[in-house]
Protein backbone atom coordinates (compact mmCIF):
# COMPACT_ATOMS: atom_id res chain seq x y z
CA UNK A 1 0.00 0.00 0.00
CA UNK A 2 1.53 3.43 -1.38
CA UNK A 3 1.87 6.25 1.62
CA UNK A 4 -0.54 8.93 -0.48
CA UNK A 5 0.37 11.66 2.54
CA UNK A 6 1.07 14.58 -0.39
CA UNK A 7 -1.45 13.73 -2.36
CA UNK A 8 -3.89 14.40 0.06
CA UNK A 9 -3.53 17.27 1.23
CA UNK A 10 -3.00 18.55 -2.15
CA UNK A 11 -6.41 17.21 -3.36
CA UNK A 12 -7.86 18.13 -0.23
CA UNK A 13 -7.14 21.71 -0.30
CA UNK A 14 -7.29 22.11 -4.22
CA UNK A 15 -11.34 22.17 -3.56
CA UNK A 16 -11.04 25.43 -2.58
CA UNK A 17 -9.25 27.69 -5.33
CA UNK A 18 -11.17 28.04 -8.49
CA UNK A 19 -10.49 24.98 -10.66
CA UNK A 20 -8.72 26.60 -13.75
CA UNK A 21 -5.98 27.91 -10.96
CA UNK A 22 -5.34 24.23 -9.90
CA UNK A 23 -5.01 23.16 -13.22
CA UNK A 24 -2.40 25.53 -13.86
CA UNK A 25 -0.03 24.03 -11.66
CA UNK A 26 0.65 21.04 -13.84
CA UNK A 27 2.53 23.54 -15.98
CA UNK A 28 4.20 20.56 -18.19
CA UNK A 29 0.74 19.14 -19.18
CA UNK A 30 2.45 15.98 -18.74
CA UNK A 31 5.52 13.46 -16.96
CA UNK A 32 6.76 10.30 -17.21
CA UNK A 33 5.91 10.24 -13.71
CA UNK A 34 2.72 8.10 -13.66
CA UNK A 35 1.87 9.60 -10.14
CA UNK A 36 1.61 13.02 -11.95
CA UNK A 37 -1.05 12.01 -14.03
CA UNK A 38 -2.85 10.26 -11.95
CA UNK A 39 -2.95 13.87 -9.37
CA UNK A 40 -3.58 15.56 -12.84
CA UNK A 41 -6.86 12.59 -13.45
CA UNK A 42 -8.00 13.48 -9.93
CA UNK A 43 -7.56 17.22 -10.75
CA UNK A 44 -10.30 16.54 -13.76
CA UNK A 45 -12.70 14.90 -11.28
CA UNK A 46 -12.82 17.44 -8.77
CA UNK A 47 -16.11 19.52 -9.43
CA UNK A 48 -16.12 22.40 -11.98
CA UNK A 49 -17.67 24.80 -9.05
CA UNK A 50 -15.01 25.48 -6.78
CA UNK A 51 -15.91 25.96 -2.83
CA UNK A 52 -14.18 29.95 -3.41
CA UNK A 53 -13.74 30.43 -6.75
CA UNK A 54 -12.77 34.21 -5.42
CA UNK A 55 -9.59 32.65 -5.11
CA UNK A 56 -7.92 32.50 -8.82
CA UNK A 57 -5.13 30.46 -8.29
CA UNK A 58 -3.67 27.68 -6.31
CA UNK A 59 0.09 26.96 -5.06
CA UNK A 60 1.30 24.11 -4.09
CA UNK A 61 4.84 23.02 -2.73
CA UNK A 62 7.34 23.37 0.10
CA UNK A 63 10.36 24.10 -2.18
CA UNK A 64 10.62 28.07 -1.56
CA UNK A 65 12.00 29.10 -4.98
CA UNK A 66 9.57 27.09 -7.01
CA UNK A 67 6.67 28.85 -5.13
CA UNK A 68 7.96 32.32 -4.85
CA UNK A 69 8.30 31.00 -9.28
CA UNK A 70 4.74 30.54 -9.17
CA UNK A 71 3.83 33.55 -7.14
CA UNK A 72 5.71 36.27 -9.45
CA UNK A 73 3.44 35.16 -12.12
CA UNK A 74 -0.10 35.86 -10.15
CA UNK A 75 -2.08 38.89 -10.44
CA UNK A 76 -5.19 37.77 -8.61
CA UNK A 77 -5.95 35.88 -5.41
CA UNK A 78 -4.26 33.01 -4.54
CA UNK A 79 -3.93 30.38 -2.01
CA UNK A 80 -0.48 28.89 -0.97
CA UNK A 81 -0.82 25.66 0.62
CA UNK A 82 2.71 24.43 2.49
CA UNK A 83 3.80 21.47 3.82
CA UNK A 84 6.43 20.64 6.29
CA UNK A 85 8.15 19.57 8.90
CA UNK A 86 6.75 16.05 10.51
CA UNK A 87 8.25 15.28 13.98
CA UNK A 88 7.59 11.93 15.65
CA UNK A 89 6.84 10.88 18.76
CA UNK A 90 6.87 6.94 20.17
CA UNK A 91 5.74 6.22 23.39
CA UNK A 92 6.79 3.78 25.89
CA UNK A 93 4.09 1.05 24.82
CA UNK A 94 5.54 1.63 21.10
CA UNK A 95 2.48 4.17 19.75
CA UNK A 96 3.40 6.62 17.30
CA UNK A 97 2.38 9.70 17.25
CA UNK A 98 3.26 12.25 14.15
CA UNK A 99 2.57 15.55 13.45
CA UNK A 100 3.02 17.82 10.20
CA UNK A 101 3.39 21.17 9.43
CA UNK A 102 0.66 22.83 7.06
CA UNK A 103 0.34 26.81 6.28
CA UNK A 104 -2.36 27.54 4.20
CA UNK A 105 -2.23 31.07 2.91
CA UNK A 106 -4.93 33.74 0.85
CA UNK A 107 -3.04 36.65 -0.50
CA UNK A 108 -3.14 39.49 -3.15
CA UNK A 109 -0.26 40.18 -5.24
CA UNK A 110 0.99 43.57 -4.64
CA UNK A 111 3.17 45.78 -6.43
CA UNK A 112 7.08 45.76 -5.77
CA UNK A 113 7.36 49.77 -5.61
CA UNK A 114 3.96 50.39 -3.88
CA UNK A 115 3.84 51.97 0.08
CA UNK A 116 0.08 52.60 -0.13
CA UNK A 117 -0.76 51.26 3.12
CA UNK A 118 -4.33 51.98 2.33
CA UNK A 119 -3.65 49.64 -0.36
CA UNK A 120 -2.14 46.84 1.71
CA UNK A 121 -4.74 47.13 4.37
CA UNK A 122 -7.19 46.97 1.87
CA UNK A 123 -6.22 43.84 -0.06
CA UNK A 124 -5.30 42.28 3.86
CA UNK A 125 -9.05 42.98 4.59
CA UNK A 126 -10.14 41.07 1.68
CA UNK A 127 -7.95 37.95 2.24
CA UNK A 128 -9.21 37.89 5.55
CA UNK A 129 -12.72 37.47 4.56
CA UNK A 130 -11.93 34.76 2.66
CA UNK A 131 -9.53 33.57 5.28
CA UNK A 132 -12.01 34.22 7.65
CA UNK A 133 -14.79 32.22 5.69
CA UNK A 134 -12.38 29.00 4.74
CA UNK A 135 -11.65 28.57 8.41
CA UNK A 136 -15.66 28.11 9.18
CA UNK A 137 -15.89 25.96 6.52
CA UNK A 138 -12.82 23.85 7.88
CA UNK A 139 -14.73 23.16 11.55
CA UNK A 140 -17.73 22.53 9.30
CA UNK A 141 -16.31 19.76 7.78
CA UNK A 142 -13.99 18.25 10.91
CA UNK A 143 -16.91 15.12 11.07
CA UNK A 144 -15.75 14.39 7.62
CA UNK A 145 -11.71 14.48 7.69
CA UNK A 146 -10.56 12.76 10.36
CA UNK A 147 -6.79 14.60 11.13
CA UNK A 148 -8.65 17.80 10.46
CA UNK A 149 -10.70 18.05 13.96
CA UNK A 150 -6.88 18.22 15.78
CA UNK A 151 -5.41 20.50 13.29
CA UNK A 152 -8.54 22.93 13.84
CA UNK A 153 -8.57 22.54 17.75
CA UNK A 154 -5.32 24.31 17.71
CA UNK A 155 -4.18 26.62 15.09
CA UNK A 156 -3.15 30.17 14.43
CA UNK A 157 -3.87 33.01 12.12
CA UNK A 158 -0.94 35.74 11.48
CA UNK A 159 -0.32 38.11 8.30
CA UNK A 160 1.26 37.20 5.68
CA UNK A 161 3.85 39.85 4.13
CA UNK A 162 6.09 37.76 1.82
CA UNK A 163 8.51 40.39 0.28
CA UNK A 164 10.87 37.00 -0.25
CA UNK A 165 8.75 35.23 -2.51
CA UNK A 166 6.88 38.15 -4.47
CA UNK A 167 5.44 40.93 -2.85
CA UNK A 168 1.77 40.56 -1.41
CA UNK A 169 -0.53 40.75 1.43
CA UNK A 170 -3.15 38.15 3.28
CA UNK A 171 -3.32 35.79 6.01
CA UNK A 172 -2.03 32.17 6.59
CA UNK A 173 -3.72 29.17 8.97
CA UNK A 174 -1.02 27.72 10.70
CA UNK A 175 -1.45 23.88 11.05
CA UNK A 176 -0.64 20.72 12.80
CA UNK A 177 -2.07 17.54 11.24
CA UNK A 178 -1.81 15.17 14.19
CA UNK A 179 -2.16 11.40 13.70
CA UNK A 180 -0.92 7.93 14.93
CA UNK A 181 1.35 6.49 12.77
CA UNK A 182 1.11 8.75 9.90
CA UNK A 183 3.74 7.66 7.71
CA UNK A 184 2.87 3.92 8.03
CA UNK A 185 5.86 2.65 10.02
CA UNK A 186 3.88 0.13 11.56
CA UNK A 187 2.75 -1.62 8.35
CA UNK A 188 4.56 -4.25 7.89
CA UNK A 189 3.57 -4.52 4.70
CA UNK A 190 4.78 -1.29 2.95
CA UNK A 191 8.49 -3.06 3.24
CA UNK A 192 8.13 -5.95 1.64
Amino acid sequence: MRLELIKEIFLFFARFPDKAGVKELFSQGESNLALYDEWMQAVDALPEDSIFPEIKHYVFGSNPQAVSERISKINDCYMLVDYGQITSEIGNIGNIEDSMAMLITVAYPSKKDSNDLMELAAKSEMAMDIMSRLRNHLYNEEKCTPWLKQAMAEHELMPWEAISLMPSTGWTLMLERREADMLKMKDKQRFR
